[in-house]
């Protein structure tokens, strides 16, 4: 929207305060300095996408931008935690972490699509017939002291951070490329914590068995 008045400017000027306001108390009560990542969407999708990421309860009024993104963001909650339940070889609503039957069958879906990974991927060969990652499928770590939300913002990255990638312009033939070529570049970026790493390992490699 165009400021085409000094109130307008006044308005953008403290929904940006309230959007930060949001993002930066989803942070505190999650006890984590990990930041999400967005595709580029507006700040106000960006903000609904964190809460619902973050399993903030909706309250108030709010745009249908805002609404829109956190859908997304609750939808990706229990994307993930099906598909981390799933590599992880956990029993089927280890982390489901809802009682509402359509997160129930997001869960679920996330769940069912770790198993074909696992199954295509992960234990064997790729496509091309070359051994694929073995040992780096990016597991839940076996302790955790934030409930593993640090474990799925890494996730969320690196999945978004594969997907970037592959939109890139790729020199050379892409027809060939082995998933063992994009392992290569999936390594976790630093300051991070091994929770972290781990998500994010697990994000990348699930976008690169989808593309492949």
């Amino acid at each position: 929207m165009r400021d085409v008045t000094s109130r307008r400017r006044v308005g953008v000027i403290a929904l940006g305060v309230m959007i930060v306001f949001c993002l930066v108390s989803a942070q505190i009560a999650f006890a984590t300095n990990e930041q999400l990542t967005f595709n580029p969407k507006h700040p106000v999708y960006n903000a609904g996408y964190s809460q619902g990421f973050f399993g903030v309860p909706l309250k108030g009024t709010h745009t249908v931008e805002f609404f829109y993104g956190y859908m997304n963001g609750s939808e990706d909650r229990y994307d993930y935690r099906g598909y981390a339940d799933g590599i992880s070889n956990l029993t089927q609503g280890t982390n489901q972490d809802t009682h509402v039957d359509h997160w129930i069958e997001v869960y679920i879906k996330g769940y069912n699509a770790a198993k074909d990974d696992i199954e295509k991927w992960f234990g064997g060969v790729d496509k091309y017939g070359k051994a694929w990652c073995k040992g780096c499928i990016g597991a839940l770590p076996k302790q955790t002291n934030d409930n593993y939300t640090n474990y799925y913002i890494g996730l969320n990255n690196g999945e978004l951070a594969s997907v970037k990638l592959d939109n890139a312009p790729f020199m050379g033939d892409r027809n060939n490329e082995s998933l063992n070529h994009s392992i290569i570049r999936s390594k976790c970026p630093t300051g991070h914590d091994m929770e972290y790493c781990a998500g994010y390992k697990a994000g990348w490699n699930r976008s690169a068995a989808f593309w492949a």
